[in-house]
């Protein structure tokens, strides 16, 4: 329009009148473009990537688990299952990779949960927590579930290098429902590196157990065990039906030193000390709670961060 009027004279302006109309009844017509102003994307932290490594290599393992007779003490029954458990792979290398180099002062904090899968069907089983009460609703048995009553293995071994030392925490809490005779068991922690199908206590390895004693009338005792030779029997509380009981055990590997301790965690005292432990081979964590007609047994893994006091030998 600019243009025509500087060029035409009155009688062209009018004549150009319809076609400039035209022109701004167009422009007037056309809608604005939306231009949107949220972007999305994906971006990788590559220091993420990098923690998250290790547990990458182990998520989704198929580990087989194979039960094998194997030699019956004196003391089974013949009716009683008595089976080595096997588990391929026992030594995974992504145990040791995630299990770092630590020097002979420290100590590390392995993370542990309990194996649900292979875990008696009468125990409740949900990640760090345990309990003898039968679940509402059954997990299908793959064939890893172990037999004998009350039995359920940690999720993974332990490797204790020469000069490492690591520890792990126990808190158990059980409410006696009836008295009962002597050397019954009301719960049992034992560290093995051969798990057994056992009708009872572990032989193998060490075992701690709380259990009604026939040294301490009407009392229940920690007795520990190492390779069936007896260490001690300590009388921890007596006998109340209905009234709860709290205990809490620190059990730290020494590689530095060969040795095994059982620790009262509140009070920071050593219940017993094992020497001239073999740490040639990884080392199961792995429970046995008594009958849910005796006593309300929960026990609980505390591994990790979770721990966070020290311990000074």
């Amino acid at each position: 329009m600019r243009n025509m009027l500087s060029k035409a004279d009155k009688i062209e302006n009018l004549q150009g009148k319809g076609s400039v109309e035209a022109s701004f009844d167009s422009m007037l017509k056309e809608s604005p473009h939306e231009i949107p102003f949220d972007r999305t994307g994906i971006s990788f932290v590559h220091a993420n990537v990098k923690q998250l490594r290790g547990v990458i290599k182990v998520t989704g393992m198929v580990r087989t688990v194979t039960f094998t007779p194997t030699e019956r003490p004196e003391c089974v029954p013949d009716s009683a299952t008595y089976n080595a458990i096997i588990l391929e792979p026992a030594e995974m290398p992504s145990v040791t990779e995630m299990d770092r180099m630590v020097s002979d002062e420290e100590i590390t904090y392995p993370t542990l949960e309990w194996d649900s899968s292979t875990a008696d069907k009468c125990l409740d089983v949900s990640e760090c927590v345990i309990t003898n009460i039968t679940p509402a609703v059954l997990s299908p048995n793959s064939g890893c579930r172990i037999l004998n009553c009350g039995l359920c293995l940690a999720s993974r071994p332990l490797v204790v290098r020469r000069g490492q030392r690591c520890m792990f925490r126990v808190k158990f809490s059980f409410s006696m429902k009836k008295f009962v005779g002597s050397d019954k068991l009301v719960q049992e922690i034992a560290l093995t590196p051969f798990p057994v199908e056992a009708s009872r206590s572990q032989l193998i390895g060490l075992s701690v157990n709380v259990s009604t004693c026939s040294n301490h009338k009407e009392k229940l005792c920690l007795r520990v065990d190492y390779n069936r030779y007896f260490l001690t029997d300590i009388p921890i509380t007596p006998i109340r039906v209905g009234r709860s009981y709290d205990l809490q055990l620190d059990f730290l590997l020494d590689g530095a030193d060969d040795r095994m301790f059982v620790i009262d965690a509140v009070d920071k005292c050593v219940y017993t000390t094992v020497r001239d432990v073999e740490f040639d081979r990884p080392i199961w964590v792995m429970t046995c709670l008594g009958l849910p007609t005796t006593a309300d047994v929960i026990g609980e893994l505390i591994t990790g961060h979770s721990i966070t006091d020290t311990f000074t030998l």
